[in-house]
C-alpha cells in the first residue's frame, strides 16, 4: 500500500517527523491555518508554561467545579466517559496528542463527565488569562483553536451516528479508521501501524459493545484480513477494504484545510467570534 500520509493528505506539505520540533498541537493547527515561525515559537512557549504528567487511569481534569484552565494533550491518550447508575460506562470521546480535551471548562461551572488518562499522559494547561491574551494578540493560533472546537463537535456528531446506526463490525472498523487517520495527521504512525494503548474493554465502551461482543468483532476484522491488533499495536492490512466496510469518510475530521507556513507571512483574519471588543472613543471636550 502507498504511504498513508500521502494517501490521506495528498495536498499537505507539513513535516511530520517526530523529531521536527513541532508539537502535535501545532501540527493539528497547521491543517487549519498557516502558522509562521514566530507563531510556532509563541505556541511552544505557551504550551511549556504549565506541563504536568498524569498516571494511567487517573483524572486528566479536576472533577471539582470551577476549573480555571483548558488542557491540551501533549503525549499519551485520554478518554472522556459517563458512568451510569448501574456502573456501566460509555466512552464518548478519545483524546490523542494535540487534542484539547476540555473546551467546556471555559464556560461550564463544573464537568458533567469524567476524563481519565489511558496509560499515562502529559498535558499542558492554559489558564483563562493566557487564552485571552492569545485571542487578542495571536490571530493564527486563535483561528486554529476555533477550528479545533469545530472539529471536536463534528467528531461527536459522527460518533453518535456510529454507535446508533452501524453494526458492531462497522462501528469498530470506523473507530479504528478514525484513530489511525488522526494519528497519521500528527506523525504518530509507523507506515500502516500505530500504537493504540486501549484495552478491548475501552474499545467496546467507545462502540457501545460488551467485552465479549468486542472480542468477537476484533476477531472478525482479523479473519477478514483487515487488521492485526496485538500488544497495543494496530496494523491496517487493507485500507481500502477497511474504509469501505466502515463507510469511513475523513472529511468530518477537518484535517485538509490548509498548508503549513514555512516562513513569516501575512496572518489570516481573525474569526469574528474571537474579535476583541472595540474600545469606545473618548468624547472630546468642547473648547469655546
Amino acid at each position: 500500500m502507498p504511504d498513508p500520509f500521502q494517501l490521506l493528505f495528498p495536498e499537505a506539505t507539513l513535516p511530520v517527523a517526530q523529531d521536527s520540533g513541532i508539537t502535535a498541537f501545532a501540527r493539528k493547527v497547521s491543517h487549519h491555518v498557516c502558522l509562521s515561525e514566530s507563531d510556532h515559537a509563541d505556541l511552544a512557549a505557551i504550551l511549556a508554561r504549565n506541563v504536568r504528567a498524569v498516571a494511567g487511569r487517573r483524572p486528566v481534569a479536576e472533577d471539582a467545579a470551577g476549573s480555571v484552565e483548558i488542557n491540551i494533550m501533549l503525549e499519551g491518550w485520554a478518554c472522556r466517559y459517563k458512568t451510569l447508575g448501574s456502573g456501566r460506562r460509555q466512552i464518548v470521546a478519545i483524546y490523542l496528542p494535540g487534542d484539547v480535551c476540555n473546551f467546556d471548562a471555559l464556560l461550564m461551572a463544573g464537568p458533567d463527565q469524567s476524563i481519565r488518562a489511558a496509560r499515562g499522559a502529559c498535558l499542558a494547561g492554559i489558564c483563562h488569562a493566557t487564552l485571552d491574551h492569545v485571542v487578542r494578540t495571536m490571530p493564527a493560533i486563535s483561528h486554529g483553536l476555533w477550528w479545533e472546537s469545530v472539529a471536536s463537535a463534528s467528531i461527536q456528531r459522527v460518533w453518535t451516528v456510529n454507535v446508533s446506526r452501524r453494526s458492531a463490525t462497522k462501528r469498530l472498523a470506523h473507530l479504528l479508521c478514525e484513530l489511525f487517520t488522526r494519528l497519521t495527521a500528527i506523525g504518530l504512525n509507523q507506515g500502516w501501524r500505530c500504537a493504540v494503548p486501549l484495552t478491548q474493554a475501552d474499545l467496546g465502551q467507545a462502540c457501545g459493545l460488551t467485552p465479549v461482543h468486542t472480542n468477537r468483532t476484533i476477531q472478525e476484522l482479523r479473519l477478514l484480513g483487515l487488521i492485526a491488533l496485538e500488544g497495543g499495536m494496530l496494523e491496517i492490512l487493507d485500507w481500502d477494504a477497511m474504509r469501505m466496510l466502515a463507510d469511513f469518510d475523513p472529511d468530518y475530521l477537518h484535517l485538509k484545510r490548509s498548508i503549513v507556513a514555512t516562513s513569516e507571512q501575512e496572518q489570516p483574519r481573525l474569526h469574528p467570534v474571537f474579535m476583541p471588543p472595540a474600545t469606545p472613543a473618548t468624547p472630546q471636550a468642547d473648547h469655546d
